[in-house]
């Protein structure tokens, strides 16, 4: 019986299927969704679906129920060989047939995931994840050559990964570029470029699989798409997604033939064949994780760098006297970039004032653009006034049943054309993370407020840890700045009386 399950040459990959590192849970979770998706391609393929439950079919079930316990670590090799010895011949042969392509798929499989835990092992340094992705994805699928590009979905520009590039060559992947010939005058001989393979994933979202030749396919640009010295005969190329955000793009170029393979075809090592529907599968899954990573590594970057836009900040302000307004201003944009780390939808920054006459206390915020007067707070109003006089952060995942919520006060400025809560507006309020800004000692600065995470996501633990690192940040700029001009304003006093 041995001998008969490795008639089939793919049936080795269960020998090399030892070698890999995965843990038991991982495989089996992994064995138990790839089996089922290949099951159900196969009956939408062949027709499986339609077969009729006999008792030949009752026994390749039985077969199969065996081969899942047996990938989960169960010890059922003798019921397994008796179910198999129990086929007629040809119905052995179809199933050891199947069992060599499940166990092969499952091989890949495993090194997709061996790759993806070599990816992460990476860290957060976002050049060595890069090269790490595109030395796995040209292994896996065979590929002469890989390139990346990143997308900047904001600005709808994208350019080519070459390192830590600090000046990177960035276009749009909007509309087609314009290149001209006489460099002495621009106007003349001017032809339109085309935006590239590319471009045109990182615009629509959908895989592009261009097959030989690809120099044929409507999308390929000469100028872009072109690798020097090389010629462009398959083309595969995938969207990077972060939920619904592309954040880079992976173009595979002119997938090779095995050994074994070139030696069945009577093929040289060069030949080339177009990528298949597995590849795009696995390069879609290597894609969403390393789209995980990039995200990831670049929040990582815009947090670390926060000490350095501090310092420019404050430096901008040594000379200058700097009213509130000017103060808020300032931690406003500081605020704007924290929400893009947070993957909010509008941020909120009250600044607390107190009246040295009377002694009261209120809470006033300006509109981003300046256009609208500002707004003010009572102590306990809304969400942001409950924060500021008990001075706790506050995360609710569901406004509409938090009645301290009052959305002209926590949503203020969230739609530029219409007031809070009106039915066209295009801001509705779903959850929100606010946080105590406090001075270092321990005095009130203000309140900061973060409405609707993105894709639908809530806020969590390490979202309020880190804008609570955030707002310290920013009452150490405002502290920074009073002090400076403090500390000029007396140099100046004491120089003018000395002059005297």
């Amino acid at each position: 019986m041995a001998g008969t399950l490795c008639i089939k040459p793919s049936c080795c990959v269960c020998a090399a299927l030892a070698s890999f590192s995965v843990s038991s849970c991982l495989r089996r979770v992994t064995v138990q969704i790839l089996l089922a998706c290949y099951l159900h391609d196969r009956a939408i393929g062949d027709g499986m679906a339609k077969v009729a439950h006999n008792e030949n079919h009752k026994r390749r079930s039985i077969v199969h129920s065996c081969i899942e316990k047996l990938l989960a670590n169960h010890s059922v090799e003798h019921a397994f060989h008796d179910a198999v010895d129990a086929l007629d011949q040809k119905t052995r042969s179809d199933m050891l047939e199947e069992v060599a392509s499940e166990f092969s798929a499952l091989g890949v499989m495993a090194r997709t995931l061996e790759s993806m835990l070599r990816i992460s092992a990476c860290g957060f340094d976002l050049e060595s994840c890069c090269e790490a992705f595109m030395r796995e994805i040209k292994i896996l699928l065979n590929a002469q050559h890989v390139r990346l590009w990143m997308v900047d979905p904001g600005n709808a520009q994208i350019w080519e990964w070459a390192g830590n590039e600090r000046h990177p060559r960035k276009r749009s992947y909007l509309s087609p570029e314009t290149e001209s010939f006489d460099l002495k005058n621009p106007t003349k001989r001017k032809h339109v470029q085309k935006a590239g393979i590319a471009a045109d994933v990182a615009r629509t979202g959908a895989t592009i699989n261009v097959p030989f030749p690809a120099v044929q396919s409507e999308s390929f640009s000469i100028q872009i798409d072109r690798l020097p010295g090389e010629n462009a005969l398959t083309i595969l190329c995938e969207p990077l997604r972060k939920h619904d955000e592309i954040v880079a793009v992976v173009q595979c170029y002119n997938k090779q033939l095995n050994p074994e393979e070139a030696e069945r075809l009577h093929q040289t090592e060069a030949a080339h064949k177009n990528f298949s529907r597995v590849d795009e599968r696995i390069m879609h899954l290597l894609g969403d994780h390393m789209a995980q990573i990039i995200y990831k590594c670049r929040n990582f970057e815009n947090v670390m760098s926060a000490a350095e836009n501090i310092m420019h900040g404050t430096g901008l302000t040594w000379h200058f006297p700097c009213s509130a307004s000017d103060l808020f201003e300032l931690a406003q944009v500081y605020l704007m970039n924290v929400r893009e780390v947070l993957t909010a939808q509008h941020c909120v920054f009250y600044v607390q004032s107190n009246n040295i006459i009377t002694g009261e206390k209120k809470l006033w915020t300006g509109c981003p653009d300046g256009r609208r007067p500002r707004r003010y707070a009572e102590m306990g109003q809304g969400l942001a006034g409950w924060i500021a006089r008990n001075q706790t952060a506050v995360n609710v995942n569901n406004l509409d049943n938090d009645a301290r919520f009052d959305v002209k006060i926590d949503a203020a400025f969230s739609d530029p054309a219409h007031v809070e809560g009106d039915p066209r507006a295009d801001f509705i309020p779903i959850n929100a993370l606010g946080v105590p800004v406090k001075n270092h000692d321990g005095s009130m600065l203000g309140v900061c407020m973060m409405l609707n995470k993105k894709w639908g996501a809530s806020f969590s633990s390490f979202d309020e840890q880190l804008l609570t690192l955030e707002c310290q940040h920013v009452a150490l700029m405002v502290k920074t700045v009073n002090a400076n001009f403090t500390y000029f304003s007396t140099q100046e006093t004491i120089e003018e009386t000395l002059c005297r």
